[in-house]
């Protein structure tokens, strides 16, 4: 398929920039990403986007989003993408319902948390030389609520995430952003709940959930 040959493309240029990178945040663009829940009839109803977001790319197969709304230390509603793609010459994917990237969706608006867990189509765009910032477009997914605080509501139990985003690249900050986002999902459900991935291109563990 072509996007997946501009995936892995896109993929191989972004490692030329070399791990560490770190720049500032990237407001613009990245509300037009947005949640949208759908009732038990099947009705859309729109959750928002989000103002900010950062991204870490491990090696040419791992790349890591955060995207957030309001504060990161308090923030209203956050989703963490992870993309994996293992190209190999020749082979293509036969299932037309595959998908390459992971998605969680933290909700924390209404008090009590509630984490819907999917996954989706993730394209990502080849960064200008030397800037770092990323596009991507997310289409396809499709979440659950997977996971939720006493008080949370259960309905709807269903949502999805697609559109437009630009992230800026910081390796570092992306890991220190999902310490905090651990504490927080520990502080409004009242224990962990932690995925540890082994980063493959440096000695060091990328959290994500």
């Amino acid at each position: 398929m072509r996007w997946m040959l501009s995936a892995a493309v896109a993929l191989a240029s972004m490692m030329s920039a070399g791990c560490g990178v770190r720049h500032a945040l990237v407001p613009a663009a990245v509300n037009r990403l947005n949640v949208t829940y759908v009732d038990p009839d099947g009705n859309p109803q729109s959750a928002g986007g989000f103002s900010q977001g950062i991204y870490r790319l491990e090696d040419r197969n791992h790349l890591t989003i955060l995207l957030y709304e309001g504060q990161l230390e308090n923030p209203a509603r956050l989703v963490t993408i992870r993309m994996l793609w293992k190209p190999r010459a020749g082979s293509t994917p036969v299932d037309r319902t595959a998908t390459n990237a992971t998605i969680h969706y933290i909700d924390f608006s209404k008090g009590p948390a509630g984490i819907f867990s999917g996954a989706g189509f993730m394209l990502p765009s080849d960064p200008p030389a030397g800037l770092g910032d990323l596009k991507i477009q997310v289409t396809q997914s499709t979440l659950r609520l997977a996971d939720h605080a006493d008080g949370y509501p259960t309905d709807p139990h269903r949502a999805s995430l697609s559109g437009r985003a630009t992230v800026a690249r910081d390796d570092e900050g992306l890991m220190r952003a999902m310490h905090r986002v651990e504490q927080r999902v520990l502080e409004r459900l009242g224990y962990p709940r932690l995925v540890n991935v082994e980063c493959q291109c440096v000695k060091c563990r990328v959290s994500s959930l």
